[in-house]
């Protein structure tokens, strides 16, 4: 059994070496091939780089979310480590591979010429994780060997990678919950989710085309407000990866949707841009149930407390913003609230300006809006290019073009492009190349930008108007329930409602596993944050606090028997990524991403069915020698 088992001998034993093995424990590693864990294989295979040598110093990475070393340099002590790795075991979380490379250079980077340098890294090479790895960042004399154990044929794999709201979910009314399910695998599969959401029980079914995400939705009525959570998990699934079959899930349901329009402008003033906006985003003069609602204030009016209970902040003709008013934005933004900017005075791209240079790297705009160049009078600008296939224009299909042919667009800022920056986020130009409309995450937020003076252009009163715009605030109400999602294993921070004060009387409840180690909090110059370096998972966590501690919000909250109430909710989850088991070709890593380093790959199934093959011929020859024996004991028989 031990005949072609050796491991690849990259140098001389006698040599003095510095050896780093990283073993992935990302969730993919414990795929199952034919009943067989593939992380028991893995750390089979990088136990043999782990024995004790002649002037062999080595040391072990366990590489998930984060790279866990078991000593901060190589070390002489395989005992240790051999320990470790028979106490590891895959996590329900992606690997952060370049982070375990980086970890690896800092052990591996040393003045001494005669050392020889090895990293050895045991892991399938899933191709959603390592496409972008760079080993450029380990010593030019480092010699690489990747020990692959996917199998020669991808393994079938299905699982339930999203789950959401279409809009956010309104109390009494129906809302469109949204599972999706990725088929990675060569053949068309049925399937079958049942979701459990509070005291809703329902089956989804469909089939999934191959290697595609298939999205299965329900029409719910969620009769209360507050924090919903709830389960979806495949049915009579069987594949390579069990763990990716259950899907944790919540949701924040309000009673009405709202949102506040920040703007100078008076209300009695019509026509004016604001007014077009107040009437297509509340078109009805009394409030109908599941409509928006739109409270209208100055910018002098505009606080934290004034806006708590908005899902949605619209700035239009707000004059110039204090500095306390952009980091009160800011803060918004980056708790995961919407807000749309309707550009149209300079003074907003001073507002702009500062709100970027407030948010950070939390924002990453794809233009810089600048006030007209001198002479410029931006009228009568017609649509240039729109991402047609993209929201808020998609409801348009093949005739948008035509029906944008009459829009003249008047007013607004001129742009320019950031460096790096996202095309994608562009989402319309005009005919002199400025932005029309952008749209991009902020922190758990998402910061829209709209070009344009509407009192000066027909858009108003184009028929694209109203669907444009509601379909472009239904887009920014879903984009901010992202905040409510964590991965497994992915350092957390959150920053509370705005009506959590004090940390004082916070905890956080569990509702399917240890109630230990969930995270801190403390108070910021922005509000409380919640902080937890490693969410477990996958499950559904409550943020309490005891009733007394902080305002109830408009946006819900719920008070519970035990007199705590829910102030935010969230559900750590695996990453989608971890469903695709296909591995990355041996030349891509050798070539493509060696980054100059020499690199060898080995695939460990190719071993093993050398192995076999060695067997089967020998018990063959076995068989032949038999056969043979006993015909010559008949033949010379006397």
């Amino acid at each position: 059994p031990l005949f072609n088992s050796q491991q690849t001998k990259l140098i001389d034993e006698s040599a003095k070496t510095q050896r780093v093995v990283i073993l992935d424990s990302s969730q993919s590693m414990a795929a199952t091939d034919s009943g067989v864990d593939g992380f028991q294989a893995a750390r089979v295979q990088a136990s043999r780089f782990l024995k004790s040598d002649t002037g062999l110093r080595a040391n072990l990475i366990l590489a998930g979310a984060t790279p866990n070393a078991v000593f901060e340099s190589p070390s002489a002590n395989m005992n240790v480590l051999t320990d470790a790795l028979t106490k590891a075991s895959a996590r329900p979380e992606r690997i952060d591979i370049q982070a375990a490379i980086n970890e690896a250079s800092k052990m591996l980077t040393g003045d001494k010429q005669d050392i020889v340098r090895e990293l050895i890294v045991v892991s399938d090479f899933q191709r959603t994780n390592w496409a972008t790895v760079d080993f450029s960042a380990l010593p030019e004399s480092t010699k690489i060997l990747l020990e692959s154990t996917a199998p020669q044929e991808t393994l079938a794999n299905i699982g339930i990678v999203a789950v959401g709201f279409a809009d956010k979910p309104t109390a009494g009314s129906t809302s469109v919950l949204e599972v999706s399910v990725g088929n990675f695998s060569a053949k068309p599969r049925p399937v079958k989710v049942e979701v459990t959401l509070g005291e809703n029980v329902f089956v989804l079914q469909d089939v999934c085309p191959p290697n595609m995400k298939t999205l299965l939705s329900k029409e719910v009525v969620l009769q209360n407000s507050g924090w919903q959570s709830g389960w979806a998990k495949l049915l009579d699934n069987e594949d390579a990866l069990p763990a990716d079959d259950a899907y944790p899930f919540v949701a924040q349901t309000i009673d009405t949707p709202s949102c506040t329009l920040i703007s100078l402008q008076s209300p009695r003033l019509k026509p004016s841009s604001s007014y077009f906006l107040q009437r297509a985003l509340s078109p009805y003069e009394s409030t109908a149930a599941g409509v928006m609602t739109v409270d209208r204030i100055t910018p002098a009016r505009f606080t934290l407390d004034a806006v708590a209970g908005s899902q949605l902040l619209i700035f239009d003709h707000p004059g110039k913003l204090t500095p306390a008013q952009i980091k009160s934005v800011a803060s918004l933004i980056r708790r995961g609230r919407a807000v749309m900017y309707v550009a149209s005075e300079s003074v907003d791209a001073t507002n702009l300006s500062l709100l970027s240079k407030e948010l950070g790297s939390d924002l990453r705009a794809p233009v810089e809006m600048v006030p007209p160049s001198r002479g410029n009078q931006r009228k009568s600008l017609s649509v240039g290019s729109v991402k047609q296939k993209r929201r808020p224009f998609s409801i348009f299909g093949d005739s948008l073009t035509a029906m944008l042919g009459d829009l003249k667009i008047a007013g607004g800022l001129e742009s320019r492009r950031v460096p790096n920056s996202l095309d994608d986020d562009i989402l319309a130009t005009l005919s002199d190349r400025s932005v029309l409309l952008y749209s991009t995450p902020a922190g758990l937020g998402n910061l829209c930008v709209l070009n344009v003076d509407l009192n000066q252009s027909n858009w108003p009163r184009h028929p694209t108007f109203v669907p444009v715009l509601s379909e472009l605030v239904t887009g920014l109400l879903r984009a901010n329930s992202q905040s409510q999602l964590a991965f497994c294993g992915e350092p957390l921070t959150r920053l509370l409602p705005a009506s959590v004060s004090s940390p004082d009387g916070l905890v956080v409840e569990s509702l399917t596993g240890d109630q230990n180690g969930l995270g801190q909090f403390q108070s910021s110059g922005e509000g409380v944050v919640w902080n937890w370096r490693e969410p477990m998972g996958p499950g559904v966590y409550q943020v309490k606090q005891a009733a007394g501690g902080a305002e109830n919000e408009q946006s819900g909250t719920q008070t519970t028997n035990d007199s705590k109430r829910v102030v935010y909710a969230l559900a750590s989850n695996l990453s989608a990524e971890e469903s695709d088991l296909r591995s990355l070709r041996a030349d891509v890593l050798t070539d493509r991403l060696a980054g100059g380093r020499e690199v060898s790959f080995h695939r460990i199934s190719e071993t093993k069915e050398a192995n076999d093959r060695s067997w089967i011929w020998f018990a063959v020859l076995a068989t032949v020698a038999l056969i043979g024996e006993v015909i010559a004991l008949k033949a010379f028989k006397t």
